[in-house]
């Protein structure tokens, strides 16, 4: 006589509810080749007089474009800080702001580093060049300088910025996970 087990057959798990998703990265698209076309139109001055190579509203259209990195950076922060707040807002725990920082580093680093330490040792082929320059870039301090703020690579100031940004957040996530576990309602969440 045999017997048969029967294995149950595992049921679907059920899927996780689905978070809100905000189309924004076709604004933050548009922003960013915004200041792409920007920097093209900048480096096109030309002649004894460096003359733009437009004028009217043209020229006033393409150096009015620095409202599209404040745009970029309004953006970036808010997809940022969405999942801080849903987190908060639901009262359950979220990353840490050192994971935060960790992953927006490991994103930023690389590429940053690489570009300032190939640009600076281009510029500077005989030592010990510029070296105020190159640890303001490095240590991300160069935008407190007149001097340097622009001086290896001009657009690494956008990123100092933003390095500048995810430091101030992971500051913050723990003082927001703080305030929030003290209410004890989705009112006093929000």
């Amino acid at each position: 006589m045999t017997t048969t087990t029967l294995t149950p057959v595992p049921s679907e798990a059920p899927a996780a509810p689905r978070r809100p998703t905000y189309p924004l990265n076709w604004l933050r698209g548009i922003a960013a080749l915004s200041v792409v076309l920007f920097h093209a139109y900048q480096r096109n001055r030309s002649g004894v007089d460096s003359a733009w190579p437009w004028s009217g509203a043209a020229h006033q259209a393409m150096t009015g474009t620095d409202l599209f990195v404040d745009l970029f950076f309004v953006l970036s922060g808010l997809v940022l800080w969405l999942p801080v707040a849903r987190s908060a807002l639901s009262g359950e725990p979220g990353r840490s702001g050192r994971v935060l920082l960790y992953r927006r580093l490991a994103r930023l680093l690389p590429l940053y580093l690489t570009v300032v330490l190939v640009v600076w040792a281009l510029t500077n082929p005989s030592l010990p060049g510029h070296w105020q320059d190159l640890l303001l870039h490095l240590t991300f301090t160069h935008v407190y300088s007149d001097t340097y703020i622009f001086w290896t690579d001009g657009p690494a100031w956008s990123l100092a910025v933003e390095f500048h940004f995810y430091v101030l957040m992971a500051l913050a996530v723990p003082l927001v996970a703080a305030g929030v576990r003290r209410t004890r309602t989705r009112r006093a969440r929000l």
